[in-house]
C-alpha cells in the first residue's frame, strides 16, 4: 500500500468525514506525483498547485490546506508513535536522531498559521444580534438534555469568541483550553474565508469565562468526545 496514503488517510479514516478524506486523497496524489513523502510537507507549494494548476477558488483552497494541517496536527499529538515511524523511515540508524528532529521541525512548521497562507478579500454583511435576541436563543435549548448542553455551548462559543458557524464546526478538542496573554482562549483553525488565530473567551454582559468553560467541559463529558472534531 502507498505509504503516503497509509499515514495520511487510512490511519485517520475512522474519525474523518467524507470531504476530509477526499481532500487528503488529493493531497496524497500530489505528494506522489511530485515524488514527496508524507513527512516532507510543503504547503506553500501545495497552495500554489491548488490555485494555479487545479484553479480552485481561494475559499476552496483554504479548506484543502486546513484539512491537511489538521491531519499533521493529529500526527504530532502522538509524538512517540510518530517518532517510531520516522525512525523506521530514516536512511540509516546513525542518521535517525538528525532525521527525526528535522522532520518533526518541518511538520511543525507546516501546521503554523503562515504555512500555505491564502489571503483574499470578501464582501461580508455583518448582522449583530441584540442582547434580547441572544437571551431568546439561549432560552430555547433544554439544558437538562445532552443536545441542549451542546446547543448552548455552540451559541456561547459563537457569541463569546466571535467565530462563524464554519469555524465552530472545524473546532477540535485540542483547540480548547488554550491561553492568550494570561486569558483563557481557544485556537480557531483556518477555514474558508477565516483566519487561524487564538481567540480569548469574552467576559461580557451575558457570559463569563467560567460560565462558558463549564459548559464546554459539560458538553465534552456528555458527548464522550476526547479527540477530533467537537461538533
Amino acid at each position: 500500500m502507498n505509504t503516503n496514503y497509509e499515514m495520511l488517510v487510512t490511519q485517520d479514516e475512522a474519525r474523518s468525514k467524507k470531504d476530509e478524506r477526499q481532500r487528503m486523497t488529493y493531497y496524497v496524489e500530489w505528494l506522489t506525483s511530485t515524488e514527496r513523502m508524507w513527512y516532507m510537507p510543503d504547503l506553500d507549494a501545495y497552495r500554489d498547485y491548488l490555485l494555479e494548476y487545479r484553479k480552485l477558488e481561494p475559499s476552496s483552497a483554504i479548506a484543502h490546506i486546513s484539512t491537511v494541517k489538521a491531519r499533521y496536527k493529529n500526527l504530532l499529538r502522538d509524538q512517540p508513535g510518530l517518532v517510531t515511524v520516522l525512525q523506521q523511515a530514516a536512511p540509516s540508524i546513525e542518521e535517525q536522531p538528525t532525521f527525526v528532529n528535522e522532520v518533526l521541525k518541518t511538520i511543525e512548521q507546516a501546521t503554523s498559521p503562515d504555512a500555505g497562507k491564502i489571503e483574499f478579500e470578501r464582501n461580508v454583511r455583518v448582522f449583530h444580534l441584540t442582547r434580547k435576541q441572544i437571551d431568546t436563543l439561549l432560552a430555547q435549548p433544554n439544558v437538562s438534555t445532552n443536545q441542549g448542553i451542546r446547543d448552548v455551548t455552540a451559541i456561547g462559543l459563537m457569541y463569546c469568541v466571535g467565530i462563524s458557524e464554519t469555524e465552530l464546526c472545524s473546532l477540535q478538542v485540542s483547540d480548547l483550553d488554550q491561553e492568550k496573554d494570561g486569558i483563557p482562549a481557544i485556537h480557531v483553525p483556518e477555514t474558508a474565508g477565516g483566519t487561524e488565530r487564538l481567540a480569548p473567551l469574552f467576559d461580557g454582559l451575558l457570559f463569563t469565562q467560567n460560565w462558558l468553560q463549564r459548559y464546554i467541559r459539560a458538553m465534552l463529558e456528555v458527548s464522550l468526545v476526547s479527540d477530533g472534531l467537537i461538533f
